[in-house]
């Protein structure tokens, strides 16, 4: 194989690796919504595994674990949820104040 055929071997890989990251990068942006949801699905899993995986080993039934686990996610979705109400509520009532 001759310099020039190396060369142009070279400048095919490097166009088919930009072209495939190209449409790698447009077919993330056509499914951002279902990826960012399977994005936050992991990183729930891996905060919580740990915590699962410990009670299993302190002998949780594996099915009461994931249960427990699930209510104690839905505690801190409302707990945020409900701080975050009243801080809007807080805000309300500071409204007038931010006038003057």
């Amino acid at each position: 194989m001759t310099f020039w055929d190396k060369m142009k071997q070279r400048w095919l890989e490097t166009l088919m690796t930009m072209a495939a990251i190209v449409v790698i990068v447009a077919g993330l942006r056509a499914a951002a919504g279902v990826v960012t949801q399977i994005l936050l699905i992991a990183f729930l899993v891996i905060i919580f595994s740990p915590l699962y995986y410990w009670m299993v080993k302190r002998r949780v039934p594996s099915w009461l674990a994931l249960i427990l686990l699930v209510v104690m996610l839905i505690v801190v979705i409302l707990g945020g949820i409900a701080l975050l109400a009243k801080a809007f509520v807080q805000l309300g009532k500071n409204l007038p104040d931010y006038y003057r």
